[in-house]
């Protein structure tokens, strides 16, 4: 479920033609898992999302719902402690529907729900709303974006620095960004190191990584039993990397 909206994602299985969109992609990452969103995932019902309308924010929690689905719940990695008389590797293991709970929106003091999504800070004649994903994209192409935002989430645009600070507080409670620090503690000398995380870039890292097969899987398949390249692209990447096992094994014992 997305932390903001609410909104639960049902997520099918790729396909070698999905999988080109992560391998070939050349695209701002936001944009690829936007593009990878709208080829994989449906509402509950199977509706298509209004992906513009959805918080900003929530383009990490659908990151993170797409890989997910693709290498299940849990999240691991290491580095290295940072204490120059240790260095010892430390691993590092979460869940993602506990990362997105630690994430979860919150109230904010002062302010007041209106109407089609619009929140009043109270004290102020200030309302504002969400910037949606739909807003970000176009704020990328405006030649102020931190600007084009307020004139069109903020009403009035126009207010002191002040406020300004308090509605980005509001938005921050109401709309928590996912991209933050994660703690890693050192096993051997207890040290703490705070890592930044950001799901955008490190889900697509890893579904690029698992998909890094594709390419010798696809020629595999083509030689040994002459389909096609889009009829292999068309097969779930589960059967598909099943067919090709399947003549490792039978090349394996000839």
């Amino acid at each position: 479920m997305l932390p903001v909206s609410g909104l639960t994602l049902q997520v099918r299985e790729a396909t070698g033609a999905d999988e080109l969109v992560v391998l070939e992609s050349a695209g701002p990452p936001v944009a690829t898992v936007l593009t990878l969103a709208g080829r994989l995932a449906t509402g509950p019902a199977g509706e298509v999302p209004a992906w513009a309308e959805l918080p900003a924010t929530e383009v990490g929690a659908i990151a993170l719902t797409l890989r997910q689905a693709w290498l299940g719940d849990t999240i691991r990695t290491d580095t290295q402690c940072a204490s120059p008389d240790c260095g010892e590797r430390m691993d590092i293991a979460f869940t993602i529907p506990a990362y997105l709970a630690h994430y979860r929106p919150r109230r904010y003091r002062g302010v007041r729900t209106g109407q089609d999504g619009w929140f009043t800070l109270s004290g102020t004649p200030v309302s504002f709303r969400l910037p949606t994903i739909g807003d970000m994209r176009a704020a990328a192409t405006a030649p102020d974006p931190e600007l084009w935002l307020r004139e069109h989430c903020v009403r009035p645009a126009a207010i002191s620095a002040a406020v300004g600070r308090r509605v980005s507080r509001a938005m921050a409670a109401l709309a928590p960004s996912l991209t933050g620090s994660i703690t890693a503690h050192c096993p051997v000398c207890g040290a703490s190191q705070p890592l930044e995380f950001d799901p955008v870039t490190y889900a697509l890292a890893e579904l690029r990584d698992a998909a890094s097969g594709l390419y010798e899987e696809v020629h595999l398949l083509a030689a040994t039993f002459r389909w096609t390249e889009r009829d292999i692209l068309a097969l779930p990447r589960s059967r598909r990397a099943r067919y090709a096992e399947l003549i490792h094994i039978e090349r394996a014992v000839s």
